[in-house]
Formats: C-alpha cells, sequence, structure tokens
C-alpha cells in the first residue's frame, strides 16, 4: 500500500492540508504543534474511522477532532495505490452526524455509505490493531519504531538518503485554522 496523498478543508483545528508523498519511506518534520501528529490522524481516521458519529458514545472523537471554533464539519482525502490499484477515500464527519458521508472510488468506480467502508476494510485487509500499532505506531512503541527506522536507514546510508530511497522529507510549518493561508509544505530533499 502507498498513500499517494493526504488532503483536507478542516481536520482538528488545521486547514487547507495538501500533502503528496513518494513510494518509500516519506519523513514528517515539523516544530512542536505544528500539526505532524494531526496529519498522521487525519490519515488514521479517513482510513479506518466509521463516517457516522453517535454524539453520546463518541465525544472524544467530537473534542478532540473538531475545532473549538465551533466548526460543524472536519473531512479527510486520503489518495492510495493499492496493488496497482487506484483508490481515492473521502470522508465528511459532521458534529451532528446528520450529514457524515463516506465516498470511495476504487479505479473510479465510485462506492457510498455503509459500502464504501465494507469495501474499504476489504480492500485494506483491515484490523484495527494492525493498523493502530504497526502502521500508525504510537509513542507508546517509539521506541522499537526508531530502532527499526534506525537500522533501515543506517543499512541504506550508502545508497543515499534522497536518492536511492526516493525519501521527501516535509518541513510542516505552523498552520492553524486562525492561518489557513500559507500552509504548504516545503520539500527538504
Amino acid at each position: 500500500m502507498w498513500i499517494k496523498a493526504y488532503q483536507n478543508e478542516q481536520y482538528a483545528g488545521v486547514r487547507g492540508q495538501d500533502l503528496h508523498f513518494a513510494p518509500g519511506v516519506n519523513v514528517i518534520l515539523g516544530d512542536n504543534e505544528a500539526g505532524k501528529s494531526t496529519l498522521l490522524t487525519g490519515i488514521y481516521d479517513t482510513l479506518t474511522k466509521g463516517y457516522k458519529i453517535d454524539g453520546r458514545r463518541e465525544k472524544a472523537f467530537l473534542a478532540s477532532r473538531f475545532p473549538s471554533g465551533g466548526a460543524n464539519s472536519i473531512d479527510g482525502t486520503v489518495k492510495l495505490e493499492i496493488g496497482g490499484r487506484q483508490v481515492t477515500v473521502k470522508k465528511e464527519w459532521d458534529r451532528s452526524g446528520a450529514d457524515s458521508r463516506a465516498v470511495l472510488y476504487i479505479d473510479g468506480e465510485r462506492s457510498t455509505g455503509a459500502a464504501a467502508e465494507a469495501k474499504l476494510r476489504e480492500l485494506l485487509h483491515f484490523s484495527g490493531a494492525i493498523y493502530d500499532n504497526i502502521v500508525f505506531g504510537r509513542q507508546s512503541n517509539e521506541q522499537s519504531v526508531l530502532e527499526w527506522l534506525y537500522a533501515f536507514l543506517f543499512d541504506s546510508a550508502a545508497q543515499g538518503l534522497c536518492g536511492s530511497l526516493r525519501t521527501i522529507l516535509f518541513q510542516i510549518p505552523e498552520c492553524t485554522s486562525a492561518q489557513p493561508d500559507g500552509c504548504n509544505q516545503r520539500l527538504l530533499c
């Protein structure tokens, strides 16, 4: 699976993200509170979170993902390549749950709602544990992830970090809902 791009209009107080990733390893750098974790959470939620929200049961999701400025909706779009198939996942969550939606395109074929989510689970061969612990490892697993990453980069260092690995390093600027303009990533490599 190659996550090719992530975009949003508004997600957890960060607006207008439009990031494109190269095949292989991509490294995201930025100051504290620049939006690195929010970016990963946005990708994770777009791929794994159901589009329907029950405000009574999902207070933590509503509190952590919806900006405190009173936005009524958040969204995410992830473009992937899986086994040569082009996949686009679009989700929009409405605070009330009434206007939330999911749209999935697989090689141009469109699915919506629960059917889209079922096809996505099948396509990703979903197991929540795999995505929680490996693909989107949390800081609690950082030691093992860093050891793996160090070994990978050290073994590959002779090939050149920016050459053979086709690695892109993004510098994420401070970008909040208060300053949506000028929120573009900077290519470092």
